[in-house]
């Protein structure tokens, strides 16, 4: 169940993200490919091919620029929803290794 109800707060986005990534860490099915999404943006045609690789697909890739976030938040938000995230978020960029 969920404390924040305002979707204009970024507590609410925050409960949400954790909801949905802690369903995302118990999956276990060997089809499954985790990606870091920075590891993404930043080289995409490596997380391409790893994608490519696993489902077993050959093909030519064309050459993907890079990009990386540099958005800042200003916004105030819970800082236990916050660590909680990033624990979260730790645990699912060491599967996206695997």
């Amino acid at each position: 169940e969920f404390g924040y109800t305002d979707k204009d707060s970024l507590n609410y986005w925050l409960e949400s993200w954790i909801n949905y990534y802690e369903q995302v860490l118990s999956i276990e099915h060997p089809n499954t490919v985790f990606s870091n999404y920075e590891d993404f943006c930043q080289q995409p045609a490596k997380t391409i091919a790893k994608v490519l690789n696993k489902a077993k697909i050959e093909t030519d890739l064309p050459l993907f620029e890079g990009f990386t976030n540099s958005r800042k938040v200003s916004e105030v938000y819970s800082e236990a929803l916050f660590n909680q995230a990033q624990s979260i978020y730790k645990s699912l960029v060491d599967k996206s290794s695997d």
